[in-house]
């Protein structure tokens, strides 16, 4: 079993949840279209681009038998269909140059329809999950994060490019017809659109002059899987790890092929140039089968478009703070290696990532740039452009070195320094890496350490917030990778608290997902390895503080992730609590002992120790059970408003003796603006209530901001509150 970090509830807004049910059921209820009448789809309509120099189709519905006339302004010639048994039609028409306006006009005997301002250009899908989805509003907006983009599009005319975003929808079965308007672009409008998208056609613009149309279909937090036609998941041997839905999450569709029915299959009478796509946070937890999914889904979309082996270039995941070591570099070095694909590219982001601990970078004009740069140079063939940093293809021995070669090291290598030791490391044979020392020689990079006297491999930007360091001249940088192929083991450990009514304590239990594994830990605070303890099965018991260290091994191999809880002894540790409101059951911290069980939480908001409220408020009565001299509480909450979780409004920590007449106790306000804004990063936030005096009861009330603000993606929609340990002192 594979376990998939969520990404933090971005765009999976419940209102776009209700819309794609209701939509679903609908096309559930009637395979097809209505017939009564002359009907189009709606990705066929005025100002839309239509690809230039190729064959196109004009289709849709109308009633059996009737005769449908389409008349383009490009041509001379009418051309007709007539409507099937089915209630379908399709003409075919060839297009030329670029150019336009032009009408279309459709009819038959008694309806007509028109469509104006069409164009001849280039047409391009734009796929993936949020950092496609994402829009100019939704990373901060045009005067906090694109004053310099937004004065370009007010000065400029940039009505030749067009835009179509697909409505989100779900399906269990291939859709004819999806929804969305095409629309000219203004920073009213584009603040709703994809800025990857947007900023890839406004380069592509800027340097073909031709018209460009953007098709953008894009999907926060969903894995690649639910893009992909059931027919390849369900044929392709190597994809059998899909077919159950193993990445299925409450937030996001995951299914295999429900996005690719719904929102790619009514595309594929579309004619385009090309494909980008921007994912992999979703799959980063498999990056192991990714190396075969996302060729099997590219593959499958050009099958289903039957246009050949078109464009397909993508986005490599930034440096993020995932919870499992190292898997995004793994998942960066997949999708390196998916560059084996016919017809593709690949945009390197590990220099413009920001802020590691937002999944979302904010700096989309470069990501789009570089985009850019693969279709002008792959596609378009302009002469000059170099559109690639470093990529790594080989190395020798020689002596206590290793030498490695690069291709695209146009301007030479460049190396430069960084305060993180995350660039290159080296090993010998011991497979224990080390910080190593890189020197630019002869086109090629020298690396040594001098505590390796044997070196065997090298590995450059492995871990999971690694910076770049290895650019070439044209200032493009180069992909994570390892010289080695090494296993590598990243699962986790799982910590549950429970409360033991033999001894009143409360126990830590330790497991992991992978039935291989074998779980050696410590408690002197000692890294573990696969020769430490190893965990039976019996629950940890812990008479004084400490610290609980444990890895996972299988086969030998001591996985890269180790899990930390530091466990503080306090006089509320296994105390009953009640609940007013109940919390979530996605995030229980351990159920109805968790915020008594001695552990804290962490800036990680998946680590398992928190508590989460959905919309609610907190309004917990820890009982104490017997009159005990308290002389400081505290709490702790967690603000990551990337993850929609946000500081309460306000909180009030009181107490009482007979769990009836409680004291004023202690009020925090303005809570929120602690909160921060998005991209901002986390924050636990802890409160401290000094007191001296004997009390049972504790009572604390966070109260819930209620909904994301506005200017936050999910604006209106639910906030989380998350809480942990409740602590006695």
């Amino acid at each position: 079993m594979k376990i998939r970090l969520p990404e933090f509830r971005t765009l999976f807004l419940s209102l776009a949840i209700l819309k794609a049910l209701l939509l679903a059921a609908v096309f559930l209820m009637f395979d097809l279209p209505a017939n009564a009448s002359l009907r189009i789809p709606s990705i066929l309509a005025s100002n839309m681009v239509l690809q230039r120099n190729s064959e196109v189709r004009i289709w849709g519905w109308g009633d059996p038998g009737k005769k449908i006339t389409v008349k383009v302004g490009w041509l001379p010639n009418e051309l007709s269909a007539n409507v099937n048994s089915d209630g379908r039609w399709q003409v075919k028409v060839l297009t030329g140059n670029a150019g336009g306006p032009y009408k279309i006009s459709i009819s038959e005997s008694e309806e007509s329809l028109e469509l104006n301002n069409i164009l001849l250009g280039e047409v391009w899908v734009c796929s993936g999950q949020s950092n496609m989805d994402f829009t100019i509003k939704m990373l901060g907006g045009w005067k906090k994060s694109f004053p310099a983009e937004m004065d370009d599009v007010l000065k400029n005319d940039y009505s030749k490019l067009r835009l179509f975003d697909v409505k989100k929808d779900t399906s269990s079965k291939p859709l004819e017809e999806c929804f969305g308007t095409w629309l000219l672009p203004d920073t009213g409008v584009l603040a709703s659109f994809s800025a990857t998208a947007w900023f890839f056609g406004l380069e592509l613009y800027k340097e073909l002059g031709v018209p460009i149309g953007l098709v953008t279909s894009a999907w926060g937090g969903t894995p690649a899987e639910a893009w992909t036609p059931k027919s390849i998941v369900d044929t392709d041997p190597a994809l059998i790890f899909y077919r159950s839905d193993p990445n299925k999450n409450p937030w996001f569709p995951t299914a295999p092929a429900i996005l690719f029915n719904s929102m790619i299959n009514p595309l594929l009478k579309t004619t385009i140039k090309g494909a980008i796509w921007y994912q992999g946070e979703s799959n980063v937890n498999d990056a192991d089968t990714y190396g075969q999914l996302f060729p099997a889904m590219v593959k499958g979309w050009r099958q289903a478009w039957a246009e050949g082996d078109f464009p397909f270039y993508y986005v490599q995941i930034a440096p993020f703070t995932y919870d499992r070591a190292v898997v995004g570099a793994l998942m960066r070095e997949t999708q390196l290696k998916c560059l084996s694909m016919t017809n593709s590219g690949m945009a390197v982001t590990m220099d413009i990532a920001g802020d590691v601990t937002n999944i979302h970078p904010v700096n989309k004009p470069e990501v789009g740039r570089r985009l850019a740069l693969c279709a002008l140079a792959g596609t378009y063939e302009k002469a000059g452009i170099a559109f690639s940093g470093p990529v790594y293809r080989s190395f020798t021995h020689e002596g206590k070195t290793l030498r490695l070669y690069f291709e695209h090291t146009e301007g030479g290598l460049l190396v430069k320094s960084h305060s993180r030791e995350d660039g290159f490391m080296i090993a010998g044979k011991d497979k224990h890496f080390v910080p190593a020392k890189v020197k630019v020689e002869s086109g090629s990079l020298v690396v040594k350490s001098d505590k390796v006297k044997e070196p065997e491999s090298v590995r450059y930007a492995f871990t999971n917030t690694s910076d770049a360091t290895l650019f070439n001249g044209t200032g493009l940088p180069a992909s994570t990778f390892r010289t080695d192929n090494w296993p590598l083991v990243t699962a986790l450990v799982f910590m549950k608290p429970s409360f033991d009514k033999a001894s009143g304590k409360i126990l830590y239990d330790l497991s992991a997902s992978d039935p291989r594994s074998s779980i050696h830990y410590t408690l002197d605070g000692v890294e573990p390895t696969c020769s430490s303890r190893l965990y039976s099965g019996k629950k940890i018991n812990l008479n004084k503080p400490g610290l609980i260290l444990a890895r996972v091994c299988i086969d030998s191999t001591a996985s890269e992730s180790i899990g930390s809880w530091e466990v503080k002894q306090h006089k509320a540790m296994a105390s009953a609590v009640s609940y007013q409101n109940p919390y979530s059951e996605r995030y229980t911290a351990g159920g109805m002992y968790g915020l008594v069980d001695g552990v804290e939480g962490s800036v990680a908001f998946n680590d398992g120790a928190w508590q989460g409220f959905e919309g609610t408020d907190l309004d917990v009565v820890v009982d104490l059970g017997e009159l005990t001299l308290a002389r400081k509480i505290s709490v702790h909450f967690l603000a990551d408003t990337n993850s929609w979780i946000f500081a309460p409004k306000h909180v009030e920590i009181r107490t009482s003796q007979n769990g009836f007449n409680y004291d004023a106790g202690t009020r925090y306000d303005n809570m929120g603006a602690l909160a921060g804004a998005p991209g901002e990063g986390k924050q636990v936030i802890t409160l401290k209530s000094s007191l001296m005096k004997n009390i049972r009861y504790i009572r604390v009330r966070a109260v819930n901001i209620g909904v994301c603000p506005p200017g936050h993606p999910g604006a209106g929609e639910k906030a989380w509150l998350f809480v942990d340990e409740i602590e006695v002192e």
